[in-house]
């Protein structure tokens, strides 16, 4: 699937009304274990955390849609930016 194809795919589910603690979780940090229409939880440096759903794993760069107060929103970040992920 070409990153052209996968931007217009917004998740058809709706994400878990909670969140999760990083206090109660051990992460992954290895981002290459994502996958590509997996729900995860995730920890970013800058102290964000959300459901998100990966539509494309390119190197460094990661994109998809994360819940923002129940709703999906595309965005796209680097590798190095997630602190974990469960």
């Amino acid at each position: 699937m070409s990153f052209m194809d996968t931007t217009l795919c917004v998740p058809s589910f709706r994400p878990p009304s909670f969140g999760l603690s990083l206090s109660e979780h051990v992460p992954m940090t290895d981002t290459s274990l994502l996958r590509v229409g997996t729900m995860v939880y995730v920890w970013m440096d800058d102290g964000e955390d959300y459901w998100f759903v990966p539509t494309s794993l390119n190197g460094q760069l990661v994109s998809g849609f994360r819940n923002m107060e129940m709703e999906w929103v595309f965005v796209a970040f680097f590798t190095g930016e997630i602190k974990g992920f469960a």
